[in-house]
């Protein structure tokens, strides 16, 4: 932690500054506590990171999911910082938010105060902060924060924080760029998750997020199926599931097959057309997911991303609308897929 971003921070239990007691190192302060000023909390700072998060109030469905996401990532803990996975992401990332990518670096460039909210593995906390003279703070619950730190920890303007999405420790309107890329469905509330960062946000700034589609029905059922199994299993033991439904996936689309609906099928939500095999049967029936551009380690991480974390909830197009509206935010991009619906919005 950076002693010049303690005046940004608020305890999350009584919203109050803190007083810092530490001993810095260079620039950082690897360990100490942080006192609130106004209920008397004290909350640790260790490797160089605020401990902020307020145990009590994390459910145990909330820690099983952490603890998911914290499993993932400590196992990979370079995804999309380079290779493949990097490519993956930038490309899908520009589209699905209808983002030019010199448009997005100006956008970025003109933000003093950046967050990301669920950052894990810090990846476009390193991302975004090589196009900001901003400062870039990310935030996740879970443990993979240490991942996040070691990733990013060369960077003066990035700051990596373990904290809630549900309570975080900002002052409200503080920040004039938001982005939850895939994560406010992993919380107790899709709905507060989101209300909870428009708190945090600046008059006319912006906000993006991500978050899964409510699919058909059959798909529905088979995720429900398995999810009720393999989110009450130790997550090696799901790893090990969601390989044989990753090889499923590849053995689809290595058969370099089409299939073509010849009318729409309302009852099952399935679109006249042409499709890939693989798609087909990813997107209407069973997640399996494969992609070619990635390693089979990553394909298995984007399925075990899905099966084990116990909260994973999928929405609709009108569901996510009537939230904006009701938060009074203009929506600039609505990009209901086949997945997921992604938002950009303003203030």
């Amino acid at each position: 932690m950076m002693p010049k971003i303690l005046p940004f921070f608020v305890c999350p239990l009584c919203k109050s500054g803190f007083s810092l007691e530490a001993e810095k190192e260079g620039a950082h302060v690897k360990e100490g506590k942080l006192h609130c000023k106004g209920c008397g909390r004290i909350f640790e700072i260790s490797k160089g990171i605020p401990r902020l998060v307020i145990e009590e109030e994390v459910d145990d469905w909330q820690k099983q999911t952490s603890e998911s996401f914290d499993f993932k990532w400590r196992l990979y803990p370079q995804f999309a910082l380079g290779g493949g996975s990097r490519k993956f992401h930038d490309e899908w990332f520009y589209k699905k938010y209808h983002w030019a990518p010199d448009d997005f670096k100006s956008f970025l460039f003109s933000k003093k105060l950046i967050l990301d909210a669920g950052t894990g593995t810090g990846h476009d906390i390193a991302w975004f902060a090589g196009m900001t003279n901003g400062e870039v703070f990310g935030t996740d619950i879970s443990g993979c924060v240490d991942v996040a730190y070691k990733n990013t920890e060369s960077l003066p303007n990035s700051h990596i924080i373990q904290a809630d999405i549900m309570n975080l420790p900002f002052k409200e309107e503080t920040f004039e760029f938001i982005t939850s890329e895939g994560v406010l469905h992993h919380t107790p509330s899709t709905r507060l998750a989101l209300e909870s960062l428009v708190r945090l946000l600046c008059n006319g700034g912006e906000i993006q997020f991500y978050v899964y589609r409510k699919k058909g029905p059959i798909r529905e059922f088979c995720d429900d199926y398995i999810r009720q199994y393999t989110t009450q299993l130790a997550p090696e033991k799901c790893w090990e599931i969601c390989e044989s439904l990753t090889k499923l996936g590849k053995a689809f689309s290595e058969l370099k097959s089409t299939v073509e609906i010849p009318d729409d099928i309302p009852l099952l939500q399935i679109k006249k057309g042409k499709y890939d095999l693989q798609r087909f049967v990813y997107y209407n029936f069973l997640k399996c997911f494969w992609n070619g551009t990635l390693t089979y380690e990553e394909n298995v991480l984007t399925n075990f991303d899905w099966y084990h974390p116990k909260y994973a909830y999928r929405h609709t197009p009108e569901e996510v609308k009537t939230w904006l509206e009701k938060l009074g935010l203009k929506t600039i991009v609505f990009d209901a897929g086949e997945s997921g619906i992604s938002v950009r919005a303003v203030k």
